[in-house]
């Protein structure tokens, strides 16, 4: 499974999916799973057939992103001790390179992090 997506199913965020049919009762394409309808999405078209693809699905190899997503939750100053962060007189601490890394780390160690609970 694409990472960005489980992490998105760890988080209880919406991946979301497009359907639309024409003939039906909503006038836009929308989410299977939370039925928005105001999602933008772009044309893709692998092998001749073309589907509507979602632009608004998180992708986590931002830090900075799983960071605000991960400061949601109860258990986040767990999840900074897990990366070998912490807090200290009232500042927390993490670390620098997991910041500034655009490849996915702190992705990583959140999946994990979440899996393990």
């Amino acid at each position: 499974m694409d990472q960005n997506r489980r992490l998105a199913e760890l988080l209880k965020i919406c991946w979301h999916e497009l359907e639309f049919d024409p003939l039906g009762d909503k006038e836009f394409p929308y989410c299977k799973h939370c039925g928005r309808q105001d999602i933008p999405w772009h044309w893709e078209c692998p092998n001749g057939k073309c589907f509507r693809i979602a632009d608004s699905s998180p992708d986590f190899t931002d830090p900075r992103l799983v960071l605000r997503e991960m400061r949601k939750r109860k258990d986040w100053l767990r999840f900074i001790d897990y990366t070998d962060g912490g807090t200290r007189m009232g500042a927390i601490r993490i670390d620098v390179h997991l910041v500034m890394d655009d490849t996915g780390k702190l992705r990583s160690m959140a999946i994990a992090f979440l899996e393990g609970h």
